[in-house]
């Protein structure tokens, strides 16, 4: 039969356990937070019955061993701390602190308290960050009445509940941290690098306070809360609401909430691991669909960018701007059926993905150019100047107060929170002066250094952190690839045939106000093969939306040009065509035999053989999806876009005519002559190795290595894009049909010096080990070996320049595997040997001056040029370079007359009358000749 005294003593063993279970709970997550944070201040406390222990370590290494008895069915309630140790002060004042009712996070704090450790971090483990407050504070709590207990019993709901979301984004935290340890130690160097450089842990504890901040504001119009795996703290879904009553957004959600149940507007932040706070976060509207393109203005606002974000403006803050430029700007889409109760999406992937683009790469939308849209923008970048220069945020005075006035009165929270903050402030001062004491003058703005880009160092000045910043860029780059290579394949999802119809007009509309098209033509426009090479799958996901938007809704996109530019879409994968043409016929040619004849321009099995590398098949790929995506892109745009092709021009069009050979009305001789040559910068001929000086040592090769073929075509397709192409001077290479590791180049003198308007010919020789080693390079025009046309260029052909080996050069003047190409020997033979003084080129010269003797030099070398440059070429032109002779003479032949009677008077006034004598002999020849290349009559 039980008894009243069993059942009182089973009710007592029940609130043992259940106290018990409480403090194992509580020393549970105080355990958590210690291997979380690293401290090694407190040691793991143990539980027994209705005790807990733990140890303290001092900064000096001494330990206290700490007891804590609790009495009390459950937490909170009263407790006694004890000590085993000497010096000890402050445990009496402590325990009658503690004698109320209090929790085992309070204890371990107030213990640290009594022997000077700061411990108020633990309050964290049980969301009690305000329970760890000053031996003062807790004076001034005594015995509560049961309005405070109900209160209290609020407040600590409130603060479990915040342990328990603390607690699952922990570990999540720790199954991120446990995977990139995973990946570091099997090699991922960007994981390696973001951990060298970034503090993940201070970055969560920073996320974590911020997400805090808003939480336990209870703010029912600005709430946010962190997502589950994988992501945790770093992704938060924010709801705003309470929008100023008088502005059009808080009218339209009133009525979205009478039609769709929704009355607030849904975001999602996702922030940088473990960059935070020093990589701004990304913002994405989730509801609901707003009219124009609010989505992408929001994702692209500049606060949010990489150059406008501030590391020490809290989330919350940054809320509150764009809750005032919603409030400005937004309005709801009533008409479009994505708003609808039950959609799960208001947008769909391909318009995040474009918004974006935006963000990431700041390129300004098609939309900023439209007129309805054009003060949005503009108030947009006035917000984000006024928020950097610290000023009032526009509309942010107005949203708060509008938020005050729509809430309760003054709650006890709400004086809690505003007691918080002004602790803070406190803390803050106090903080201050510690500053002071040390030197730091008032009002500095200090960061700890390795926390950010740049921190205060010694002097107090700014010290830049350059490794954080390029872990920045590299994260951003990595960032914007993931982007094009998802919006790639959402494009050919949402535009294809396939497409539901309201899928396609939203993803239509979204591209058409987009940065697509801006950015598809400033990158591609800008891009040469050999950039193409070096970031194969950037340019590929370029290429994959470009062939995306040949379909009927958005081709007309393909011919989209920036103002004052003619290079689209289109015309710059028609150029990209040529060039990575150009690489094929070379790349393949190395599946050849040594010295045969066929492989030129082979594909198929030929183009298999030639592959050996996953780097040779990459980039051989990608020139042959190039070469695939071209026909589409110039069928599918517009006949505009295609009249803009590099080739516009050609050699009999509308820059012939003229006396003075300017082309057609209104078009400069310059552009008439860059228009007209340009399109023969780069060819592929039959002939060229007949007589070229390295013909037979190219015959008698016995191998054809990958990395030459690889090299050579990659170059060979850039100079299609970069070789200089101007009337004062240009160059021009044709490689043989058979063997394109035989090159020829000519280079046009450049004005103002003794080699003007003159075409000089050179040999180009590419051997088995390029590009470990340089290039052969000849020149050809010496008159049959008679001339020494400059200190560099010997009459037997030899070419001195550092460059080349043939000339013992400063350091970083020598040739470079990795970065070396034959454009810079053909530039710097251009520039640094076709100069005005030549006589300054022999070694040792180059530090005395004097006049006589170089103009003496110059003026011998003009007949020559006259000569062998310009007569000799005309005469008997190679066939492969006759087309660009013929032209050059014929649209800069009246410059060249003009230029050599300029040679006379000069020689006769430097005194050089015999040089000044023979280029008059020659004028009348000269002159004859291009006469006849003018009126056509030269074959």
């Amino acid at each position: 039969m039980c008894t009243s005294s069993d059942r009182h003593i089973r009710m007592l063993r029940r609130g043992d356990m259940a106290l018990e279970a409480g403090l194992r709970s509580s020393a549970a997550a105080i355990g958590e937070l210690v291997d979380s944070l690293g401290e090694e201040s407190l040691s793991a406390v143990t539980v027994e019955g209705s005790a807990a222990r733990f140890t303290v370590s001092g900064e000096d290494g001494e330990q206290w061993a700490f007891a804590a008895l609790f009495a009390g069915s459950s937490l909170p309630c009263a407790a006694t701390l004890t000590c085993a140790g000497d010096g000890v002060r402050g445990l009496a004042k402590a325990n009658s602190k503690l004698a109320a009712r209090t929790t085992l996070a309070r204890a371990v704090a107030a213990a640290g308290r009594c022997v000077a450790v700061d411990l108020d971090w633990v309050c964290e483990a049980e969301g009690d960050a305000a329970g760890s407050g000053s031996d003062e504070e807790m004076a001034e709590a005594g015995p509560m009445g049961a309005a405070s207990d109900a209160e209290d019993g609020d407040d600590d709901e409130l603060l479990r509940e915040w342990s328990r979301r603390l607690v699952a984004v922990e570990k999540v935290e720790r199954d991120i941290e446990a995977r990139e340890a995973s990946e570091e130690a099997q090699g991922n160097l960007d994981a390696l690098q973001q951990r060298q450089i970034f503090d993940s842990r201070a970055a969560f504890r920073r996320l974590a306070n911020e997400l805090e901040e808003i939480f336990k504001a209870q703010d029912f119009n600005m709430l946010a809360e962190a997502c589950g795996a994988p992501d945790g703290l770093y992704r938060w879904h924010v709801t705003l609401g309470g929008f100023s009553g008088d502005s059009p957004l808080a009218q339209d959600m009133r009525e979205a909430g009478r039609r769709f149940g929704a009355s607030s507007v849904q975001l999602q932040l996702v922030f940088k691991r473990p960059l935070h706070p020093f990589y701004p976060p990304s913002v994405q509207l989730v509801s609901p669909r707003f009219q124009g393109p609010l989505l992408s203005a929001v994702a692209s606002h500049p606060l949010f960018s990489l150059q406008g974000w501030d590391p020490t403006r809290s989330a919350r803050e940054a809320l509150l701007l764009l809750k005032a430029f919603l409030e400005e700007h937004a309005r709801v889409d009533f008409e479009s059926e994505r708003n609808a109760a039950g959609q799960a999406a208001a947008y769909l992937p391909v318009e995040v993905l474009l918004a974006k683009l935006e963000a990431l790469t700041g390129t300004a939308a098609a939309a900023q150019s439209l007129e309805q849209y054009r003060e949005m923008y503009r108030m947009r970048e006035q917000q984000a100047a006024s928020a950097r220069r610290g000023g009032q945020q526009p509309g942010a005075a107005q949203a708060a107060a509008a938020t005050s006035a729509q809430q309760q009165p003054a709650s006890k929270k709400q004086k809690q929170s505003e007691a918080a903050a002004e602790k803070q402030t406190l803390k803050e001062a106090a903080m201050q002066k510690l500053l002071e004491s040390k030197g730091v003058p008032s009002g500095a703005a200090v960061f700890k250094a390795g926390t950010g880009y740049g921190h205060r160092g010694a002097d107090h000045g700014p010290v830049w952190d350059a490794k954080k910043a390029e872990a920045v860029q590299a994260a951003r780059d990595r960032e914007l690839g993931d982007v094009l290579a998802g919006l790639a394949r959402e494009l050919a999802a949402n535009l294809g045939p396939a497409a539901a119809p309201a899928d396609r007009a939203d993803c239509t509309a979204a591209v058409r106000t987009s940065c697509l098209a801006p950015y598809l033509a400033n990158q591609l426009g800008s891009a040469s093969f050999q950039d193409m090479a070096a970031r194969h799958t950037f340019y590929r996901s370029l290429l994959q939306c470009a062939e995306a938007l040949c379909c009927a809704p958005t081709a007309e996109l393909l011919s989209w040009r920036s103002e004052g530019s003619s290079r689209s879409i289109a015309s710059a994968i028609s150029q990209l065509e040529t060039q990575a043409s150009h690489f094929v016929r070379v790349y393949n040619q190395a599946a050849a035999p040594p010295g045969g004849a066929g492989g030129a321009g082979g594909s198929g099995a030929a183009a298999g053989q030639c592959v050996e590398s996953a780097e040779d098949q990459e980039e051989h790929d990608l020139a042959l999806f190039l070469l695939k995506v071209a026909p589409e892109v110039a069928e599918a745009a517009p006949a505009a876009a295609r009249a803009a092709a590099p080739a516009a021009g050609g050699r009999r069009g509308g820059a012939r005519g003229g006396a003075a050979g300017g082309g057609d009305e209104g078009q400069s001789a310059e552009e008439a002559y860059r228009l007209t040559l340009s399109q023969y910068r780069v060819r592929i001929c039959d002939g060229v190795a007949a007589n070229h000086k390295y013909r037979d040592t190219a015959r008698n090769e016995s191998m054809q290595p990958k990395l030459r073929a690889r090299r050579v075509g990659r170059e060979l397709a850039s100079c299609e894009s970069d070789l200089p192409v101007s009337a004062s001077s240009s160059i021009f290479v044709v490689a043989d049909e058979t063997n394109s590791n035989l090159w020829k180049a000519l280079i046009t003198g450049p004005d103002s010096t003794p080699y003007a308007g003159g075409c000089f010919l050179f040999d180009i020789y590419f051997p088995p080990d390029y590009p470990r080693v340089p290039p052969k390079v000849e020149i050809r025009t010496t008159g049959g070996g008679s001339v020494r046309f400059n200190p560099n260029l010997y009459s037997d052909g030899k070419v001195c320049l550092s460059l080349l080996g043939t000339w013992q050069g400063s350091r970083g003047e020598a040739w470079s595997a990795e970065y070396s190409t034959v454009l810079q020997v053909l530039v710097s033979i251009q520039s640094l040997i076709f100069v005005d003084e030549p006589w300054y080129n022999e070694p040792g010269y180059e530090q005395r001056a004097d006049d006589a003797n170089s103009h003496r030099y110059s003026a011998s070398l003009m007949p020559h040029t006259i000569s062998w440059a310009m007569l000799d070429q005309l005469q008997h032109a190679p066939e492969y370079f006759r087309p660009i002779i013929q032209e050059h003479f014929r649209l800069r032949g009246a410059a060249i007359l003009e230029n050599c009677r300029r040679w006379v008077a000069w020689c006769r006034e430097k005194e050089q009358s015999a040089s000044a004598r023979v280029v008059e002999q020659h004028l009348p020849a000269l002159e004859a000749k291009i006469a006849k290349v003018r009126a056509g009559d030269e074959p």
